[in-house]
């Protein structure tokens, strides 16, 4: 049977956002606050609203042209608005899930020229309207509104290389620990050394066949072959 996970047991959980909903946690991660919010209700060639009706693209077929009319940009604006609304829902409910402690996290390209940028629209004031209703992810709304407090809250940047980095020094720490049983093991019986080394030095035997899909459809045997 699954194991079930109480609201009080001692784990990590990890879940969506909508998913936390009525939960509360001692330290919470709110990650993917760099992700760009999904506008493909805005972007397609007919827009429906449930209130406002449907908006169209105008089809000039002399001119073998396409315009999109008043009334589409008129439903584009309001459906775009209404999706940051509930983007701004969702976000309240991540960042209210912690009672001790809070932590946001996410990927920025070229991090330190976009948070100079926003610690210049931080300011003491709210939000305009403006940076509001244009904002493309979480942090165009978080980061000026943290940078307008200075000091009170830490914004910390890791590069690439650093994750790469403790990844080494985690292998090594590894490493370093199968040596050391591997030096203990050999002041024990040499039938349970050569056990203890023969699952140690275990490597994969299909290693080169990992990759290989287990189902491949039509398609793909078409273009295989068409390359």
């Amino acid at each position: 049977e699954a194991d079930t996970v109480s609201e009080n047991e001692n784990a990590v959980r990890i879940m969506s956002i909508h998913k936390s909903k009525g939960l509360e946690f001692p330290i919470v991660f709110v990650s993917g606050m760099g992700k760009n919010f999904n506008m493909q209700d805005t972007r397609s060639r007919l827009i429906l609203h449930p209130d406002y009706g449907i908006g169209m693209d105008y089809m000039d077929e002399k001119r073998r042209t396409k315009t999109p009319t008043l009334l589409k940009r008129a439903l584009v604006r309001q459906t775009d608005a209404e999706n940051r609304g509930e983007e701004l829902r969702v976000l309240y409910v991540a960042m209210t899930r912690a009672k001790e402690k809070l932590i946001l996290t996410g990927c920025l390209k070229n991090a330190e020229d976009a948070l100079r940028e926003y610690q210049k629209k931080a300011s003491d004031s709210v939000l305009s309207y403006l940076e509001r209703s244009s904002a493309m992810t979480y942090f165009d709304w978080v980061l000026p509104a943290i940078y307008s407090y200075g000091d009170k809250y830490r914004v910390q940047t890791f590069k690439k290389k650093d994750f790469i980095e403790a990844q080494i020094a985690d292998t090594l720490k590894n490493m370093l620990e199968k040596e050391q049983v591997k030096n203990l093991s050999k002041l024990a019986d040499a039938g349970i050394y050569e056990k203890i080394e023969k699952r140690l030095s275990f490597s994969y035997p299909f290693e080169n066949e990992k990759d290989i899909r287990t189902k491949v459809s039509v398609s793909d045997i078409k273009h295989a072959h068409m390359e």
